[in-house]
């Protein structure tokens, strides 16, 4: 529908809205009710996670940065949901929603702002061309300075850190940490071998949330 004329959407039933009218709060506050399991003072902190910390940056890539394909910012939001969403509920993190509210919103915080983190910096950078990622890294330093459960260590991009809760508590360790010691076999061709790398457990990690 966005090359369709109005009189043919209304022929359609239907009543057309730009995107870039609508904007992408509506989107997010319907995906927020639709979180399985996530109390309603966890779904406020996420609320006002998007808000403090997205619009400020959507507006900077789009105005200085460069994408490898252009991407409207309600696309962008949704990428977000749906990769926080996963890292959330999903089986692997196993993280527990249960008790009261009160009492789970101050001990998931730290998870759950570090998740966002992560996830955020994937959503609204990962589009970007390698020559604009060092820029976006000090947008989003710059960003979540002022916010303590998130701590970016010193060194590199923000690319470079995945969310790690193997302690209990949550963590940003490099990726460098998570790649495995390359096992040799004879069997496999010489140009079928893939030997891992830090590039090659970022992305297989991303594609597999």
């Amino acid at each position: 529908l966005a090359v369709a004329s109005p009189a043919t959407v209304s022929r359609c039933g239907m009543v057309y809205v730009d995107p870039t009218e609508l904007g992408w709060k509506p989107f997010l506050r319907t995906w927020l009710q639709s979180l399985p399991g996530v109390p309603k003072a966890v779904q406020t902190l996420l609320l006002n996670l998007f808000e403090e910390h997205v619009e400020a940056v959507l507006y900077k890539v789009n105005k200085h940065l460069k994408q490898a394909i252009e991407q409207v910012d309600v696309g962008k939001v949704a990428a977000l949901c749906y990769l926080l969403e996963e890292l959330l509920l999903g089986a692997e993190n196993n993280l527990d929603f249960g008790g009261n509210e009160e009492t789970v919103l101050e001990r998931m915080r730290p998870t759950v702002v570090n998740l966002f983190f992560f996830s955020y910096v994937w959503a609204l950078g990962g589009n970007l061309i390698d020559g604009d990622r060092e820029q976006f890294s000090d947008m989003v330093r710059d960003q979540f300075d002022d916010v303590r459960e998130v701590r970016i260590p010193g060194s590199g991009l923000v690319y470079d850190f995945v969310v790690s809760l193997a302690t209990g508590e949550p963590t940003l360790e490099n990726w460098e940490s998570r790649v495995p010691a390359f096992q040799y076999n004879e069997e496999i061709p010489f140009f079928e071998m893939l030997v891992p790398t830090p590039t090659t457990v970022q992305y297989s990690y991303l594609l597999e949330k």
